[in-house]
Formats: C-alpha cells, structure tokens, sequence
C-alpha cells in the first residue's frame, strides 16, 4: 500500500515537472521566435517609447517605429577619433521625417584622446 502512494506521487510529481518544464520551453520558443513580444508586458501606452539605433540595425524604417509608438531616438553618430557611423546621417533625417524626436550619441574610445573624438563627433554632428 505504502509502495503504490509513493510511486502515484511520484508519477504525478514527474508528471507536474514535466509540464512545468514544457511550459517553459514553450515560453522561451514563443519569444526567441517573436510570436510573444516580451516588452508588451511591461510597457503601457502611457509609457514613453525609445530606442538606440546604430550602424548595427542598419536600415531603419522611422516610419514603422513611428507606428509602433517609438517618439525618440539615440542615434549613434561617431566612435573613437575617426570613426562616423555609416548610417547616422540617414537615420537622422529618416527620424526628422517620422517626426520621432532624435538626439545623437559618441561611442568613447579610451585609446584616444577626448579631445580628438569631442573633435569628431562636433564635424560629425554639429555643435
């Protein structure tokens, strides 16, 4: 008698775990293929949206971000002492156009002098 609720626990212990960690990978799979957007749970409509945007994203379409509620925009414009981001004057100009907010932004390098790369974001970006 004791054998057999020992092994109806067991089983139904595996059975709960098994579920959990199905539901987990369910969960993680829904995300990592973007049918669950993990951010609608934690940002409301009244949340102000923005994002940072560099060379890395390559073509942005402002227009879609506009729709999807994004009102600002971190633009990285220049790294380093030399370095100009190969998209930053289209973005810039793709935000103004969506009438997204922008601001620009250095990526310090600690190899080079501040001066130098204060130098190459103000030819970059403008004072």
């Amino acid at each position: 008698m004791v054998k057999d609720r020992s092994r109806v626990a067991f089983v139904v212990a595996t059975v709960i775990l098994l579920t959990l960690i199905g539901a987990v990978l369910v969960f993680f799979l829904s995300v990592r293929t973007k049918a669950v957007f993990i951010n609608d749970w934690f940002v409301s409509e009244r949340d102000t949206r923005g994002v940072d945007i560099s060379g890395y994203q390559v073509d942005v379409d402002m227009k879609k971000l506009a729709e999807q509620g994004v009102q600002f925009a971190y633009i990285k414009a220049t790294e380093g002492g030399s370095f100009v981001d190969n998209y930053f004057e289209s973005n810039w100009r793709n935000a103004a156009e969506a009438g997204i907010l922008a601001g620009a932004y250095h990526y310090f390098s600690f190899n080079v002098d501040g001066e130098s790369q204060a130098e190459n974001y103000i030819t970059s970006v403008g004072d």
